[in-house]
């Protein structure tokens, strides 16, 4: 029997909810045996009505993770576990995780001191009881190898892709406006003062507008937006708003300091956004040959890029092709599903 930690479904929507989601009901369509757990405060109902999550116990977060999932798995005597979301129960030994990245550890400045204490103390050890591990990229898989001393037979890549939810919306075209977006959480990490900054030098502050998608959340470390009419800040947009912003927007900017994989640049990709990304690993490893790479911290290399937007290429429809080959959450799902029976097989022997 395999059961899923989908304690996603009580969290807000970020880039790791979204490959939860998307490789579990994968998943589910190829195993429909599988069972979702979660506790009751549930925030995503679609989620869970769509996955049939069966919510147990009386506690919440953390507490309901690390005391009542394992002792409900504990009963259930026999059973391995996946948890999607970088962190599961550290009294079940049982299990398989995805790690999304190590920015608690490499990039501690974006995150609380609560959160970094938490996730230092915790994701040593899981990593290292896990029976398997999974990752979004082959630059986050070489840091947890780097900085946990792993074996790199037990790490799987398992790249996000484009949401069900966007893939439906694809074949719509709208004219491109003169709109420069942006898409991530308000982090020291995502760097957006940096874009602002670099933004409001250009002269795209004639014509453009700067699209900020983004929320603040309480374990981050989040930046001030200062109110500017050139400037348009949407905390919480509904899947429907961010793709009609991506339809229109006709370059999209991701100057991250440090990422594990990247979602909303693919889904720019996907829309046939121009895109400029910031010169680090994952991106590198991901992107090259579709966007164009510029420094993170030389404001006035960004603000000369920005200024040469008309010859910035649009993404192609065979780099686009290249991409949905590769980055495919029934790929991931299907990796996932065919380690999680090795290792259900091996408990049960």
């Amino acid at each position: 029997m395999i059961y899923v930690n989908a304690r996603f479904i009580t969290q807000p929507l970020t880039g790791v909810q979204r490959y939860a989601f998307e490789v579990c009901i994968q998943m589910k369509k190829m195993n429909p045996g599988i069972i979702f757990l979660s506790p009751k405060n549930v925030m995503q109902p679609e989620w869970k009505q769509v996955l049939g999550v069966k919510t147990i116990g009386l506690l919440t977060g953390h507490l309901w993770e690390q005391i009542e999932l394992p002792l409900y798995l504990r009963r259930m005597k026999r059973g391995l576990l996946f948890s999607p979301c970088n962190i599961g129960p550290l009294l079940s030994s049982n299990q398989c995780l995805t790690v999304h990245d190590v920015a608690f550890k490499i990039f501690e400045t974006s995150h609380s001191y609560w959160f970094r204490k938490w996730y230092n103390f915790l994701i040593p050890k899981l990593c290292q009881s896990a029976r398997h591990l999974f990752t979004v990229s082959e630059t986050v898989k070489n840091e947890l190898i780097s900085y946990y001393h792993l074996n790199p037979k037990n790490i799987s890549v398992t790249y996000n892709g484009i949401a069900s939810v966007l893939k439906s919306k694809l074949d719509v075209c709208a004219p491109k406006e003169k709109m420069i977006l942006t898409v991530g959480s308000l982090t020291n990490q995502k760097n957006t003062q940096f874009l602002i900054e670099g933004f409001l030098a250009s002269e795209l502050v004639k014509d453009y507008q700067l699209i900020i998608i983004g929320r603040k959340n309480g374990i981050f470390q989040s930046i001030s937006i200062e109110p500017n009419p050139k400037i348009k800040w949407i905390e919480d947009a509904t899947d429907t708003q961010l793709i009609e912003y991506y339809k229109k927007a006709e370059m999209a900017c991701f100057l991250s300091l440090y990422e594990g994989f990247g979602i909303p640049v693919l889904e720019s990709l996907q829309f046939h956004c121009k895109v400029i990304c910031s010169d680090i690993p994952a991106f590198r490893e991901l992107f090259s040959g579709a966007v164009s790479f510029c420094s993170s911290t030389d404001r006035k290399a960004l603000t000369e890029m920005l200024n040469r937007i008309a010859s910035i290429p649009s993404p192609t429809e065979n780099s686009i092709a290249q991409l949905n080959s590769k980055y495919d959450y029934h790929v991931s799902a299907d990796t996932i599903l065919h380690q999680l029976k090795l290792h259900e097989n091996c408990t049960h022997t």
